[in-house]
């Protein structure tokens, strides 16, 4: 894989690795549908707003899985591409032993602390009982997807994209199938959602490590030692960051968006958003596909210092993931109460809340600039910029505009501060892109295109 991505034509390797990328995320996508829908289903919509609430924390522990696993991936990325077979074998252990340490900090936290997170949110009542139910068992198996999530990554970062999405494959399955005997079957109602997800998520790292124990791994794994070797460490969280950051400041961004919404209208305002999102979610998910099949190409020719290749790899998967994103635009845009009603069915939507699903929508092709910035600051090792950009975003920009606005707007308000922030982000990310390729060195192996 290494000699492909060093020397395949570019629009070639991009779909060549963009492809099962795509597909893995799309399941995984598919995944928060059906369990949006087994909750709407079979709990409620009081269930789905529980879980919505409790939905920015679990994706805090995927953004800790997320940034152990892109930290180590970029330094994999750019060892296999400088062939430092010492790097590579010191990966693993080091990443098993953040992963250990930060599932022990999750549990510690979420499971004794899980109501009170949820009325943080802006849960009250029966939401609050619903949402701390699954937050709870979530908390405490977060050694699954923290590792899992870190695992799949990694071997992203190799360039294996199917390996990665077969592994997804089977922990999707699993998940549904739990998801229907847990909650069609037995009647579990939320414990039986929370643990469909969590035993779904010990398969995910039990393939994970059949995976690291063969001989398919292009590296020395060592998956069984843990590592404390500080300067390794530090650099998986340092360039790892912005994976982090962009889900804790989502949880943020989130929390004052439940709040005011909860302020601003009630809790069906709080499911209709929670519908809106996870459509949302769904659909940045084959973008993302483009975005994790770049980095290994960035970090491997990168790495190798073929510097040209670096230039051609952001042009062309910028290219397609904006056009991708268009398209599902105008896809979403064809029939909003038909998507929403999979999650909230029987429920007669207004003009209002339809306006909103189309303006929240449109950040679609906005997005991917951001993205695309983000991985490929990573994949270089330059995890500081990224992670600044998205802390502007919430406490600079997204907050004070967002307590403003529905102040005098209410609910609207909210959707068109998500707005307005993500276009100028967009553009700053674009400017930021420009200039960091711009100084990429001139010199650079030969390779086709």
């Amino acid at each position: 894989m290494r000699a492909r991505i060093l020397s395949d034509p570019m629009p070639r390797l991009m779909w060549r690795l963009s492809l099962p990328s795509i597909a893995g995320l799309l399941l995984v996508g598919i995944n928060q549908l059906i369990d949006g829908i087994f909750v709407g289903q079979f709990v409620g919509e009081a269930g789905l707003g529980g879980v919505s609430l409790a939905l920015p924390i679990t994706q805090v522990t995927l953004g800790l899985g997320a940034m152990i696993g892109s930290g180590a991936g970029s330094i994999l990325s750019r060892a296999i591409g400088s062939d430092n077979k010492r790097l590579q074998s010191a990966i693993i252990p080091a990443m098993n032993s953040v992963a250990l340490l930060l599932a022990v900090g999750v549990a510690a936290v979420g499971v004794p602390h899980a109501a009170a997170i949820i009325r943080m949110m802006g849960g009250t009542g029966e939401l609050v009982d619903l949402g701390s139910e699954y937050l709870r068992i979530m908390a405490a198996g977060a050694i699954f997807p923290i590792w899992g999530l870190g695992s799949n990554l990694l071997i992203r970062a190799e360039g294996r994209m199917v390996a990665a999405m077969l592994r997804t494959s089977v922990t999707v399955i699993a998940n549904t199938l739990l998801n229907y005997l847990f909650m069609g079957i037995l009647g579990w109602g939320m414990t039986g959602a929370a643990l469909a997800t969590v035993l779904a998520m010990a398969l995910f790292c039990l393939t994970g490590l059949s995976y690291f124990s063969s001989k398919s791994p292009s590296f020395e794994t060592r998956v069984a030692a843990l590592s404390f070797d500080r300067t390794l460490i530090r650099e998986i969280v340092s360039v790892g960051a912005p994976s982090l950051v962009l889900q804790v400041m989502g949880l943020i961004q989130q929390l004052v968006t439940y709040r005011l919404l909860a302020y601003h209208g009630g809790a069906g305002d709080i499911a209709f958003f929670g519908a809106v999102h996870r459509l949302f979610f769904v659909a940045l998910l084959p973008a993302n596909g483009f975005v994790r099949a770049l980095q290994p190409v960035v970090g491997i020719n990168y790495g190798a210092g073929n510097y040209r290749r670096v230039r051609s790899a952001v042009v062309v998967f910028l290219s397609a993931n904006v056009g991708l994103l268009l398209g599902l635009w105008l896809l979403l845009n064809t029939s909003p109460s038909l998507f929403l009603s999979t999650m909230l069915p029987g429920r007669a939507f207004t003009s209002a809340e339809i306006g909103n699903y189309r303006l929240f929508v449109t950040l679609l092709p906005m997005l991917s600039m951001i993205f695309i910035t983000v991985t490929y600051l990573q994949a270089v090792g330059r995890g500081l910029p990224g992670t600044v950009l998205l802390f502007a975003r919430e406490f600079l920009l997204f907050i004070p505009i967002a307590l403003v606005v529905s102040a005098r707007l209410g609910v609207d308000g909210v959707y068109l501060a998500y707005f307005g922030v993500d276009v100028f982000l967009a553009a700053v990310a674009a400017l930021m892109l420009a200039i960091s390729v711009r100084r990429l060195p001139t010199s650079s192996i030969e390779s086709g295109d």
